[in-house]
């Protein structure tokens, strides 16, 4: 329940202050509904969650933050850290990004985040597990 209130004052947060700076945007990071926020040229912040409901309830919260790096023509790259945690038994998994993406239109954008390292810890005293390019997460976002 904690989870679920700190992603909802982020969100209201993320929602007044977008008369401050930069951009709002909707979207998706592998599977993770998302709501993006231009900090400023350079920095953007995003969060998420997804809810499934199956044979148990499961959802997770996601918090990501961005860094743009050298613009190669039309695609933008930026490194990334990124933390989310589920209520599947995982206490939380945090990792470290390198991404490319490209505007495809005026509003949408499209790209990949290789993830480069990342670390998962256990709940109850389990054996953390630190990959390195465990797998690519795909992107896309609408700028409103």
């Amino acid at each position: 329940m904690k989870k679920v209130l700190l992603s909802l004052l982020i969100v209201a947060f993320m929602l007044t202050a977008a008369s401050y700076a930069g951009g709002l945007s909707i979207g998706t990071w592998g599977g993770y509904s998302t709501l993006g926020y231009d900090i400023n040229d350079k920095v953007s912040g995003t969060i998420g969650s997804y809810y499934t409901n199956s044979t148990t309830s499961t959802y997770g919260l996601l918090l990501k933050a961005d860094y743009d790096l050298a613009k190669l023509g039309e695609v933008q790259t930026e490194i990334g850290m990124f933390y989310f945690t589920t209520s599947a038994g995982t206490a939380g998994q945090m990792g470290l990004t390198y991404g490319v993406e490209t505007m495809v239109k005026d509003n949408l954008s499209l790209g990949a985040d290789f993830i480069v390292v990342d670390s998962t810890s256990y709940a109850s005293g389990a054996t953390s597990l630190t990959r390195v390019f465990p797998a690519v997460a795909i992107t896309a976002a609408l700028f409103i």
